[in-house]
């Protein structure tokens, strides 16, 4: 990812940033793509994950063409955040490219 760029869009006036930055990231109109290659749950490495984040106002289906890695779960949360004593599981939920959506304004979490 690149710095963000466009004309006055750091100036603090409200000028969206057109290039860099989120930008990077958009793999379709509204839909953020962020993958990191080491991830940890509570400082054990458990490999490579992805972040998918869609701002729309409709339920979208991931496509295999916007993930560098292989994914094969969804991670989920069960009573609660982790903040709050709730748990994490790395393989809560089977992870299909091209058949699994993320719904309106919401995100999901990959792992291997």
């Amino acid at each position: 990812m690149v710095p963000p760029g466009g004309t006055d869009c750091l100036a603090g006036t409200g000028a969206v940033c057109s290039t860099g930055g989120h930008n990077d990231l958009q793999v379709a109109p509204g839909v953020y793509r962020r993958e990191f290659g080491a991830c940890y749950d509570q400082g054990v490495l458990f490999g490579p994950c992805a972040a998918i984040v869609n701002t729309t106002g409709s339920p979208i289906t991931i496509s295999s063409a916007w993930l560098e890695q292989s994914y094969g779960h969804q991670i989920t949360f069960s009573e609660g955040d982790a903040e709050s004593g709730g748990s994490v599981n790395l393989t809560g939920s089977p992870f299909v490219p091209n058949s699994t959506t993320v719904g309106a304004q919401d995100a999901t979490l990959l792992s291997p």
